[in-house]
């Protein structure tokens, strides 16, 4: 038996779904538009991850290593003595800093000097400006610290500024301690712990030279509660509520006691206060600063 072999054509292939270039539904601009569009979005999401990358790198490299910032000064000090504080600020980072504020505040209760001279003031705001990469400044600030014998106090600052690849304005703070451990002149003054209304109390100052030299020109203030009315002061006051001593010898020390009546309501607390100072001289002449303090309360009991 004889049989003929007939090759089947391709384009008889039915079940052959793949447009070749040479049929009617093959599209080379849809196809290259297609591929193109992909290389788009591909590239905008590239970007966009760098961008957002280079954002966090950027603001992770102002951290507390970046930007520096220190006080230096002791850890203990003298009652009445004068202290230097210097403030080291140095940007450690890769970029510029700009809009940089320094902001200093002095320990409550000091004595502020300012180009020789007493002024009145508990903060010091600094413009600097620009603060290049990899440049350190520093700046220094004095005060008589003023306390008692036991009082920590401290001195602040702060820092703002701009990294100039960056928009936020950042912050920067520290501080210093500082504990009084000893006084020149010693202040002791004491209280009743209670008294009632109307009754006659007594106070007692003591005060002592514990250097070994003699001091000079110092001057006690004190500060009566509110109502109280003195009956007598022994030694009596130069004027006021002041007592004015010319030279306070070394180790040598006296008393002052005060009698008065004290008034106030019921569980009310008043409170004296002595300040001791001493006299200086500044470019505009001699004044008296506050040198040593000391306080006690009273509180008014009933009947």
């Amino acid at each position: 038996m004889d049989f003929e072999v007939t090759p089947l054509s391709k384009d008889n292939d039915t079940n052959n779904n793949v447009i070749q270039p040479n049929k009617p539904g093959f599209m080379p601009g849809r196809f290259n538009f297609d591929l193109n569009l992909r290389f788009v979005f591909i590239g905008a999401a590239s970007i966009i991850a760098i961008g957002i990358l280079f954002f966090f790198l950027g603001k992770a490299s102002f951290g507390d290593d970046k930007v520096e910032l220190r006080i230096e000064g002791p850890s203990e000090v003298k009652g009445g003595g004068l202290v230097s504080f210097k403030v080291i600020y140095e940007n450690k980072s890769s970029v510029d800093l700009k809009g940089v504020k320094l902001v200093f505040t002095y320990p409550d209760n000091s004595v502020v000097i300012k180009d020789g001279d007493v002024v009145d003031i508990e903060n010091e705001f600094i413009d600097i400006g620009e603060l290049k990469n990899g440049k350190s400044e520093e700046m220094e600030f004095k005060a008589y610290i003023v306390g008692d014998r036991g009082n920590v106090k401290q001195a602040r600052a702060s820092i703002t500024f701009t990294p100039s690849n960056l928009s936020s304005v950042l912050k920067k703070d520290v501080a210093l301690p500082m504990t009084i451990t000893s006084l020149p002149v010693e202040l002791t003054l004491v209280a009743p712990p209670t008294a009632t209304d109307g009754q006659s109390i007594t106070y007692i100052l003591d005060y002592r030279n514990q250097t070994d030299g003699d001091i000079k020109n110092l001057r006690i203030n004190v500060k009566f509660p509110d109502l109280f009315g003195v009956i007598k002061n022994t030694p009596q006051a130069t004027i006021g509520s002041t007592w004015d001593i010319e030279t306070l010898k070394s180790d040598e020390g006296s008393r002052i006691t005060m009698l008065g009546t004290i008034r106030g309501n019921e569980r009310e607390s008043k409170i004296i206060s002595a300040t001791l100072q001493r006299k200086i001289e500044t470019p505009d002449g001699e004044m008296y600063i506050d040198f040593a303090r000391a306080e006690a309360t009273t509180a008014i009991s009933s009947p």
